[in-house]
């Protein structure tokens, strides 16, 4: 792929960037910060997962993942379960309170992003989606490359 494209593409990709943060940091993670909200939409996939299983889904360190996870369990959004049946075994799941601010975090998202998209004919919307969904497996592709290969690209 040839310069102009690529730089095109960055310039395209940090006005998105832009107005990802801006609605993100205004509203979209309803008081938690955004790699708590990531936690938390993890969570909601798959709870009473271990902390190593999070850390894996948000490909984040075990110590960052515990971090973030502290927080959640501070604001009583998160709670730790210890299982009768093997005491060292933790497992994490949403609380009533958890579940009410990820309800909201969608509610907020699917607004925004529905009228986001709603510029969109259903055959764009489709093909955008194909589009976006390779460019993100790309992205997940060449950053576990660069993580195993202990390489930093910018």
């Amino acid at each position: 792929m040839h310069e102009p494209t690529i730089r095109k593409f960055r310039k395209v990709l940090r006005r998105f960037e832009w107005g990802l943060n801006t609605q993100t940091t205004s509203c979209g993670c309803c008081g938690v910060t955004l790699p708590q909200c990531h936690a938390l939409m993890a969570l909601e996939e798959e709870e009473g997962i271990s902390l190593n299983e999070l850390a894996g889904k948000l490909r984040l360190d075990t110590s960052t993942t515990s971090r973030i996870v502290e927080g959640l369990v501070k604001q009583q959004l998160v709670e730790r379960i210890i299982p009768p049946e093997n005491r060292r075994a933790v497992s994490l799941t949403m609380t009533e309170q958890g579940r009410q601010v990820s309800k909201n975090i969608h509610q907020t998202n699917d607004s925004y992003f529905g009228e986001v998209l709603g510029e969109l004919t259903e055959k764009e919307l489709d093909e955008f989606m194909i589009t976006f969904e390779k460019v993100a497996k790309g992205m997940e592709k060449v950053n576990e490359l660069d993580r195993n290969e202990k390489r930093i690209i910018f």
